[in-house]
């Protein structure tokens, strides 16, 4: 009888688990040391790790790591393999905090030093310059070079109308919109602005006809009548004056299981002018060879390093610790044109809230900015761009032309000769070299992302989680960074990554072979297949292979509710919807607000996109058929 009720039993419904983030750190280091014995052995780490103990974990292996230095390109992967799955993990066991304020107080202290040193340079560089003394102050012709430089990259005075339009609102929080609804729509909302930035937020804003809408004015109004506009920046300044702010709220967010990093949400409005001078400094950088959408010259050029570090004069990575926090203030007033400096220190927030967990209460900036500011990532690559002309010979138009230089923020590759006169002179600057990832010898270099030792990409998957639970998304993301390393492999780890999706999160597996959107397919083709209800596989008439399974994501959406033409005109460019039932517009929320759905692969189906391949394979197929294919196997070399 027992039995029967057994085997008409019906089968238990699969049961969601959490995916704790130190299971797989785990996997990795067990499998590190079964298929790497000869460079590790962490089996004695892992029990800390299933019992919680991240932290003590993480110490012990740095603490052997330091004690043999890598001296392979091997062993260089799995030392940063091991730390990879743990560094960016937390234990709530060891207090961040306290590491955290002590940083963001002796920054804070250290700027204000180089601020009261700063002064008394430019009195010292006045008494040389008028004849009083007759020694210039320390590093005086570095200095003027390095403001001779920014005055070349940026001009005397800046383009106040092409700031005001470029000017918009970033992705992020401000003081006073925050949470998971912080997109256009409600920033429009916002009138905040710190008292010295009210008339050229002003202007800028009145340049945005959804934001005439939202105080009651009519756009449709300005269309030739050249004081409409006048009249817009009167009623907007009215806005700003009764919402001024002078200091942004600083926030402590996820960066390791060290410490946390530091950001400051800008009075809205004010971060609406600060991203206008960014737009306008990226496109001025062009000019001196230095692309913010491009990290490629940094890592082409740390390959490169790596590959000829036993050269003479090779390219050394240079990276600075906390460098967006030791911009102290007097910087910008040492370095930019005299009107760069004043519109940088009108639009910038002088005081801060700080947090309570770091003691509370408002303070003045000593720092220009630190990060949160829109204006700090491209004044410091600015300013480490022209402290690398201050301390070579050339003059700035050869410099610039010969670009021998890789520059993007704090991450700056020279030459060694030349690398040892900008660090001297940085440090004289106020900032700090990052011991760890600073590389003047040696086969190892790093920069934007990628690590070479002796040409070899060494670079780990990063197990990166703020809770002690990992995201789906973060499971095949951090399987694939790991499957898609080109030199070394861990395949128990990703077999078994896999089986701990397929316990815990869903026992089908999806497939991707080049995004996040399910794990990459081993040699044997993809994992789970569709199939109809007969059990056989669905093959994808298009790419002749059976279809898998994929994760599809959907963005949350916040509901705008009942808006204006002119604002429905702006977030329709956005990433906006339209209800078909109640006609009101929405736009997604924060980057996080994604649910994810795991449905069947889908064939193509759109006709423009079935035309265009098919259009594709019949070019392919027409150029195949010329005599120079086969000799040059599909790429012309004959320049016709």
């Amino acid at each position: 009888m027992a039995k029967a009720m057994h085997k008409n039993a019906k089968p238990k419904a699969f049961q969601v688990k959490p995916v704790k983030a130190a299971l797989l750190a785990a996997i990795v280091l067990e499998e590190l040391s079964r298929d790497y014995p000869e460079q590790c052995n962490y089996l004695a780490d892992i029990p800390l790790l299933k019992q919680g103990d991240v932290w003590l974990a993480y110490t012990g292996i740095l603490e052997r790591h330091r004690a043999s230095p890598p001296d392979s390109a091997v062993q260089h992967w799995v030392y940063a393999q091991a730390e990879g799955v743990l560094k960016k993990l937390v234990d709530p066991a060891f207090d961040r905090w306290t590491p955290t304020g002590e940083k963001w107080w002796k920054n804070e202290r250290r700027c204000a030093r180089q601020n009261n040193k700063f002064m008394a340079w430019l009195r010292a560089a006045t008494a040389f310059r008028s004849g009083e003394v007759e020694t210039p102050p320390p590093f005086y012709a570095e200095v003027v070079r390095l403001a001779e430089a920014l005055e070349y990259a940026v001009g005397t005075e800046p383009p106040i109308s092409e700031i005001l339009e470029a000017a918009h609102y970033g992705p992020g929080s401000s003081t006073d919109v925050r949470g998971e609804v912080v997109h256009y729509a409600r920033k429009i909302e916002s009138s905040e602005c710190t008292p010295r930035a009210v008339e050229l937020a002003a202007r800028s804003l009145a340049l945005d006809k959804a934001i005439w809408e939202h105080h009651g004015l009519r756009p449709e109004y300005a269309v030739g009548n050249p004081d409409a506009y006048s009249g817009a920046v009167r009623v907007i300044r009215e806005a700003l004056l009764g919402s001024v702010n002078d200091r942004d709220r600083l926030l402590f967010i996820h960066k390791g299981i060290e410490s946390l990093r530091s950001i400051g949400a800008q009075p809205t409005c004010s971060g609406h002018l600060q991203l206008g001078v960014h737009s306008v400094l990226t496109r001025m950088l062009l000019d001196v060879g230095i692309d913010l959408a491009d990290q490629g010259k940094n890592q082409a050029w740390a390959r490169k390093g790596s590959l000829d570090w036993h050269a003479d004069d090779p390219l050394c990575t240079l990276d600075k610790s906390d460098a967006s926090n030791l911009i102290a203030r007097m910087i910008v007033q040492l370095g930019f044109p005299a009107a760069w400096s004043r519109l940088l220190d009108q639009i910038r927030t002088p005081n801060y809230e700080a947090p309570p967990e770091i003691g509370g209460g408002t303070h003045a900036y000593s720092m220009y900015a630190g990060m949160g500011n829109g204006t700090t990532f491209t004044v410091e690559t600015l300013l480490f761009w022209a402290a690398s002309y201050a301390t070579q010979d050339l003059p700035v138009t050869e410099f610039v032309k010969r670009g021998e230089y890789a520059i993007y923020g704090d991450d700056v590759i020279l030459r060694r000769e030349h690398a040892l006169r900008y660090m001297r002179f940085a440090k004289f600057l106020g900032f700090r070299f990052n011991a760890k990832k600073t590389f003047l010898d040696g086969p190892f270099r790093e920069s934007c992302g990628c690590d070479y030792y002796a040409g070899i990409d060494v670079r780990p998957a990063i197990l990166d989680c703020e809770t002690d639970v990992l995201a789906m998304a973060d499971i095949v993301a951090f399987h694939n960074t790991l499957a898609d390393q080109p030199n070394f492999a861990l395949p128990g780890a990703l077999r078994r990554i896999r089986q701990v999706w397929a316990t815990h999160v869903n026992p089908v597996l999806p497939t991707d072979p080049q995004g996040t959107l399910g794990f990459r397919p081993g040699a044997n083709g993809g994992y789970n297949v569709v199939r109809d209800a007969e059990g056989n596989p669905l093959l994808s008439a298009w790419w002749q292979r059976p279809r898998y399974f994929t994760l599809k994501y959907k963005q949350k959406f916040g509901t705008l509710g009942d808006i204006g033409p002119y604002t429905q005109l702006a977030v329709s460019a956005m990433r906006a919807r339209q209800s078909g039932e109640t006609g009101y517009w929405a736009l997604p929320l924060r980057d996080r607000a994604v649910n994810y759905q795991l449905v069947p692969e889908r064939d193509m189906e759109r006709k423009p996109l079935v035309q265009m391949v098919a259009n594709t394979l019949a070019h392919l197929a027409q150029r195949k058929s010329e005599p120079w294919w086969e000799i040059s196997r599909g790429s012309k070399t004959d320049g016709s």
